[in-house]
């Protein structure tokens, strides 16, 4: 019976720590989903700069080729053309200063789970008890067997008689 009760304490403790490493352990379910929302996040900013990336492609490839394009940049600098005349009008406001959107910064955030020892020692733990609560289970049977015994057998207050070999 004891062996028995080892070997079944010793089956729920290590389906104890199994359980509890596979849902919050390091390379657990809860780990992998919160590793899966970074990845989503990383995929939409991802694609954000990408959008960036073409968007400040295509400016560049104008600012470079297009005269007409050139030429405004040029004028929101102060320049004038050979055949231009400025003329400059009070109280308007000033050309918008041109901001370029970079994307938003997004920081690295750590995942969180249980560590190695803690799910071992969940484990531990519950093998303990469990060896502890079979053991005295079995304790207790046998008491139980044994005072049903005590109270079977009748002890005779008579005197004892011996088997003895006869010469």
């Amino acid at each position: 019976m004891k062996c028995l009760s080892v070997l079944l304490a010793a089956c729920l403790g290590t389906f104890v720590y199994v359980s509890t490493s596979i849902t919050g352990g390091h390379d657990g379910i809860l780990a992998e989903k919160k590793l899966a929302e970074q990845k989503r996040q990383l995929s939409v900013r991802t694609a954000e700069i990408q959008k960036i990336n073409t968007e400040l492609s295509l400016e560049f490839t104008a600012i470079q080729m297009d005269p007409d394009v050139i030429a405004a940049f040029a004028r929101q600098l102060g320049y004038v053309g050979k055949n231009e005349k400025l003329v400059k009008i009070t109280g308007l406001p000033s050309a918008p200063v041109m901001s370029y959107n970079t994307g938003t910064v997004l920081k690295h955030q750590s995942i969180t789970c249980l560590p190695e020892w803690v799910c071992k020692a969940m484990g531990f733990t519950v093998f303990l008890c469990a060896f502890v609560f079979m053991l005295l289970l079995d304790y207790r049977h046998t008491a139980v067997r044994q005072s049903k015994r005590q109270k079977t057998h009748k002890v005779s207050k008579e005197i004892p008689v011996y088997d003895l070999p006869q010469i």
